[in-house]
């Protein structure tokens, strides 16, 4: 790919496709006085493109024989790796991954209305006066309201990850408490969290952050979440939070089924699960690849620890803090979540 500085560079490489031109060029950028050499690379089947390497600013009037040379290897290498099958796979799995997106899209809108027309039945059902003496019914009708809002509150979550992945919409940043949304989240999360004897050190302390809220608490949310899911009942699951460094760094601690290497390595990946956990642990592979959405959108990074299968993991959130954020504690309100 050549710089869009480059823009002769570009006229060139442009009449070499469109003409069909063989061999090579060697040109110079007059704006940069950089020596490029130019080459028509071609699979079995067709004219990929033109490999394009700046040799920098040095004129080479002697060594054009050479680098063609080397060029040619370099192009007769991409034929015998079949570069045409392997561009071919690169524009399927694109396609696919655009696939996913729209699908993700769609499903989460059309799923919206029946969960609404759910959460309103419910909701009328808690009213029903009758139905508040009946200890059983009124059990099933809590549980019902209850997971048709974390339903809801999944459906959105998918629906922000697809507007901010395809339409490059933008978080609402405010200065917030990051100690209020870390316990909001799990608080949230209780009812998950009920079979674990959780141990939480929150530093009351930490500094203002400079981020979307809504976004932060549900990462938090998904990360503490995929804790429990993934760790034996009455285990201990530890949620620290601490300035460290100029950031804001929250870490959740589980004592479950710890991490492969190949676990590891496509962790974050959309719709992406471990083969020991196939048809043993209930989900879609969704809820890490979210909430490392939410927080890149927040400017953090999102990285997990483990020792290795059955060993634990140690999820990480870190968020950077912004140095006039101390200032605007007494001018800007504070946004909890």
């Amino acid at each position: 790919m050549v710089p869009q500085a480059c823009e002769p560079i570009t006229r060139d490489i442009m009449e070499m496709i469109t003409d069909r031109e063989p061999g090579s060029r060697l040109v110079v950028d007059q704006q940069t006085q950089c020596l490029w050499v130019l080459k028509v690379v071609a699979s079995n089947s067709a004219q990929r493109g033109v490999l394009a390497v700046n040799l920098g600013k040095h004129s080479l009037p002697d060594a054009g024989e050479r680098i063609d040379s080397v060029l040619g290897e370099a192009a007769a290498t991409l034929e015998r790796i079949d570069a045409d099958a392997a561009l071919a796979n690169v524009a399927v799995r694109v396609e696919a991954e655009a696939l996913k997106t729209a699908l993700i899209g769609t499903a989460s809108h059309e799923l919206r209305s029946p969960v609404a027309a759910i959460l309103g039945s419910a909701s009328v059902l808690d009213e029903i006066a009758k139905r508040r003496a009946d200890k059983e019914l009124h059990a099933l009708v809590t549980g019902m309201h209850r997971e048709a809002r974390r339903l809801d509150a999944d459906i959105q979550n998918l629906l922000d990850t697809v507007r901010i992945t395809d339409t490059g919409i933008k978080p609402h940043f405010v200065w917030t408490d990051p100690a209020d949304c870390f316990n909001a989240a799990i608080r949230q999360r209780a009812d998950r969290l009920a079979g674990h004897r959780l141990k939480i050190d929150i530093d009351p302390e930490l500094p203002l952050l400079q981020v979307d809220p809504v976004l932060l608490e549900q990462a938090v949310g998904q990360v503490i979440e995929n804790a429990a899911k993934y760790s034996p009942p009455e285990s201990e699951i530890e949620v620290e939070a601490r300035q460290q460094a100029g950031e804001v760094v929250l870490s959740v601690t589980d004592r479950g089924v710890g991490l492969t290497g190949e676990e590891a390595a496509q962790l974050f990946r959309r719709a992406v699960r471990g083969r020991r956990h196939i048809g043993k642990v209930p989900g879609l592979g969704l809820g890490l690849w979210i909430a490392s959405i939410f927080v890149s959108a927040n400017g953090g990074t999102l990285s997990a620890h483990s020792a290795g299968a059955g060993l634990g993991t140690t999820m990480s959130i870190r968020l950077p803090v912004r140095q006039t954020a101390g200032h605007a504690a007494t001018a800007i309100n504070v946004q909890a979540c």
